[in-house]
């Protein structure tokens, strides 16, 4: 037993320095040319393939550990859909919902934010499809498919969370020096990055491990956040901001209150 759990441990830290290494190959890039992907276009390409490697090193690291048939194994947790319907609400709805609500507040306390996408709801279709793949496909089969599961083999969902958090915020961090996050300080995001990755376990472990659940979420996520309600635009420090972070604190604690911190599920 403690043989597999070190190979298990091996593997896992094999597939976060992997990630690093292929994402930050193509970000630092960007770092020392001084290219960001918002406003040079030839900086997308690196920026977008960086993106990929938490999939290419999950792809590999498994082949690595379990041959092809581990591989297919992990893919046709992208193609899982066969958990609870009830589930697809909050999959769906529940950033839109959270970030309406902070969107709502802002109004009612004197703030002005253009929906530009209630002249023409259709265009939020292919923005969806495109961020299912550059950010759930490439992303979601090796942080939830991947590293939530290994972590949570000896930690509790809200442990593993609170890990995973840490991780996945510190990989952003060459982003940070090409201004893609503008004026958000490191140490918000890693607030924000950690109250997502309560949220993402929660929905996973909700639908029995389905990468296919995450990986819309993670979709949706960035959707409501660039797109339907980008509440940023009301300011970093303005009062919409500060409720919003309350109200997604409050949210997540009341998560892990019903839910239990030990599964996140029931």
């Amino acid at each position: 037993m403690k043989k597999h759990d070190d190979f298990e441990k091996r593997n896992l830290l094999l597939y976060f320095f992997v990630a690093f290494v292929w994402s930050w190959m193509f970000w630092l890039s960007l770092v020392v040319f001084s290219k960001s992907p918002l406003e040079d276009p030839y900086a997308l390409p690196l920026f977008v393939m960086g993106g990929f490697g938490p999939l290419a090193a999950v792809v590999s690291v498994t082949h690595f550990a379990e041959g092809k048939d581990g591989v297919k194994r992990l893919l046709k947790k992208g193609i899982d859909y066969r958990f609870r319907r009830i589930w697809f609400v909050p999959i769906f709805l529940f950033f839109p919902t959270a970030y309406g609500i902070i969107f709502l507040f802002g109004v009612l306390t004197g703030f002005t934010l253009e929906l530009v996408w209630l002249s023409n709801p259709l265009i939020l279709v292919p923005a969806f499809l495109l961020l299912f793949v550059v950010n759930g496909t490439a992303e979601e089969f090796g942080w939830r498919g991947y590293a939530l599961e290994k972590l949570q083999n000896s930690y509790s969902a809200v442990v593993s969370s609170l890990i995973l958090g840490f991780i996945w915020w510190l990989w952003h961090i060459p982003l940070f020096f090409v201004g893609y996050y503008g004026e958000i300080p490191v140490w918000l995001f890693l607030i924000q990055v950690v109250i997502y990755a309560m949220l993402f376990t929660w929905i996973y472990n909700n639908t029995d491990g389905s990468v296919f659940a995450a990986m819309i979420f993670h979709a949706m996520a960035n959707l409501t956040v660039a797109y339907i309600f980008p509440v940023s635009q009301f300011g970093l420090w303005s009062l919409p901001f500060f409720f919003g972070l309350i109200l997604m604190s409050l949210i997540t604690l009341l998560i892990i209150a019903v839910w239990g911190p030990r599964r996140l599920a029931r």
